[in-house]
């Protein structure tokens, strides 16, 4: 019987130990393993709180699993709460304490320090590698190393991981859910997890995070990585840092489908567009909400255009998960802007750009923001009629500016002003031009009692005898169909004669936005003759304004600046 008892106990014994095995082997199976890389560049933000320290030891009581390990790297600050850790880069494997691998003198902000480490991990063997930067960040910069004071820029991370492929990068950085950095590492990774806006030093809940990655039971990183969002959510919910706690998930593979699209986007604004356009854009993007100090939401950079649309649905399609806080008005995803740019400022940001016609209409933006490129010059020529020269800079875009003709009484009181939107009127060559405000050159711009609102499309002049052909454009309604008319204006300013005017041709606009005879050969025209032509400009009439004795120009550029002439005497 004794016998018989122990065999039953064998039987069960045996049983129990192929049950587990069983077990063992399919957990084995439907977990993949997974390698943690985490590069922290501890910073001012361990010297101060001992943040880089907290997230360490958090990390260090997460109960391990075989199928995960965990690497720490570790330098850039001057100071260690964790009296493991010394002012050294120091590598570890994180099992319940830090087993020192490797230890040498380095720079953080170094390429040459992050592809080190990134050729350590290839050497690991895993399923999925996920690689973690942990530090300051910035629209133009990641890992600040206290002790060097450099930084990594987003071409030194591309070269650093240009070799290598991870299945997510996470970001517990500032800043980084930018196009450019994301842009800088879409090769080098299916995924990554990064802030638009400031994000808190102690991060995401590393615990639920790794365990995440233990317990993964074959879900894809894209579940890994909302989960892990939606979780750092969790941790602040009661905190005042939810607000300004914004998270994205970013399918790196779709952002390259909008490189070649977004730089001709700014090629095409810088290039190509009208006055109407550059302006509108300008303003347009000074009135949306800044992330940070040097950003700004990417969606706000463009306008309700084809081109401008297909951008924001393509990027939209890279954005696979995002939260955002209470505070701010963001959609996940940012690019370096900024009103007001400093020259420092744009230097940082060229070795961090991957959009060269992007960075070409910044600089040139700030080139023209920054310099007084229009010049105003009253000149006369005899006792009665007088000009004003305007001389632009060579940097200065064709469309740079809106004129103001503002008229005055005897007593100098305003009486009238018009302004006039001036696309084309400076030679590309020269730069300048000379409009006249005699009686007879300015007053007498009219149809029928009104003054025309127009635009100046070519100047040509002869200095001996001083003579002068401007041709102008305004737009009017022919027969009920609007357009635009094309009239010239000759005269001599050395003779009491007055100008002479041609009608040149009337072009109909088809359709919105689309115009024809944009050309100085002005094309194929249509005559008006004995039509009915309605002035569809801004009405003001020449008696309201006959009684003017002065006229003066003031200049607004597309920035905002502004040039004015003195007064010039007409009577």
């Amino acid at each position: 019987m004794q016998k018989l008892s122990n065999k039953i106990l064998s039987f069960f014994l045996i049983l129990f130990s192929l049950i587990s095995c069983s077990s063992t082997s399919s957990m084995t199976f439907n977990n993949e393993s997974y390698a943690l890389f985490i590069y922290m560049c501890g910073g001012d933000l361990e010297e101060n709180v001992g943040a880089a320290s907290e997230v360490i030891n958090e990390i260090l009581a997460i109960e391990k699993s075989d199928n995960i390990e965990i690497y720490l790297e570790t330098g850039g600050a001057k100071t260690w709460s964790n009296e493991n850790i010394s002012t050294l880069v120091s590598r570890f494997k994180v099992e319940n304490e830090l087993i020192l691998l490797d230890s040498y003198k380095a720079n953080m902000g170094e390429m040459s320090t992050l592809k080190d480490f990134v050729s350590f991990s290839k050497d690991i063997k895993a399923d999925k590698k996920v690689l973690l930067f942990w530090g300051h960040g910035s629209t133009y910069s990641l890992c600040i190393d206290s002790l060097y004071e450099d930084y990594l820029t987003y071409e030194e991370i591309h070269e650093a991981l240009e070799d290598s492929f991870y299945d997510l990068l996470i970001f517990n950085a500032c800043y980084t859910s930018n196009l450019d950095l994301l842009t800088s590492v879409s090769t080098s990774a299916d995924y990554a997890i990064a802030s638009e806006h400031v994000f808190p030093s102690l991060g995401y809940s590393y615990t639920s995070m790794i365990n995440y990655f233990i317990n993964n039971n074959s879900e894809s990183i894209e579940e890994i990585g909302v989960k892990i969002i939606d979780d750092t959510l969790r941790k602040y919910e009661n905190s005042s840092l939810k607000d300004t706690l914004t998270l994205s998930l970013i399918d790196l593979s779709a952002l390259n489908d909008v490189r070649e699209s977004f730089d001709q986007y700014f090629a095409s604004l810088l290039y190509n567009s009208s006055l109407e356009e550059f302006t509108d854009f300008l303003k347009g993007v000074s009135n949306t909400n800044n992330v940070g100090s040097f950003g700004k939401d990417i969606f706000d950079l463009f306008s309700e255009t084809s081109s401008g649309n297909f951008l924001k649905n393509k990027l939209k399609e890279a954005i696979v998960h995002e939260i955002h806080g209470t505070r701010f008005d963001t959609s996940g995803l940012s690019i370096f802007y900024k009103d007001e740019l400093l020259a420092n400022d744009i230097n940082n940001y060229s070795s961090s750009c991957f959009y060269p016609e992007y960075l070409s209409f910044l600089k040139h933006r700030n080139d023209l923001k920054n310099k007084n490129y229009i010049n105003i010059l009253n000149t006369s020529r005899g006792e009665v009629d007088q000009i004003i020269k305007v001389t632009l800079d060579e940097l200065a875009p064709t469309y740079a500016a809106i004129f103001e003709y503002v008229f005055y009484d005897n007593d100098k009181k305003v009486i009238k002003s018009d302004k006039v939107s001036l696309n084309s009127i400076f030679d590309d060559s020269s730069k300048n031009t000379i409009i006249s405000v005699d009686n007879s050159a300015l007053f007498e711009l009219t149809l029928g009692d009104y003054l025309l609102n127009y635009s100046i499309t070519s100047f040509q002049d002869d200095t001996d005898p001083y003579t002068a052909k401007i041709t102008y454009k305004t737009n009017v309604e022919v027969n009920d169909v609007e357009g635009n008319l094309y009239f010239s204006y000759e005269y001599a300013i050395d003779d009491e004669l007055n100008g002479v005017y041609e009608i040149i041709g009337f072009v109909p606009i088809l359709e919105e936005n689309e115009q024809y005879m944009e050309s100085l050969n002005y094309g194929d025209v249509i005559n008006i003759d004995n039509h009915d032509m309605v002035y569809k400009g801004e009405n003001i009439k020449r008696s309201e304004i006959k009684k003017a004795n002065y006229v003066s120009i003031n200049v607004n550029d597309i920035f905002g600046k502004e040039y004015s002439s003195s007064l010039i005497r007409l009577k």
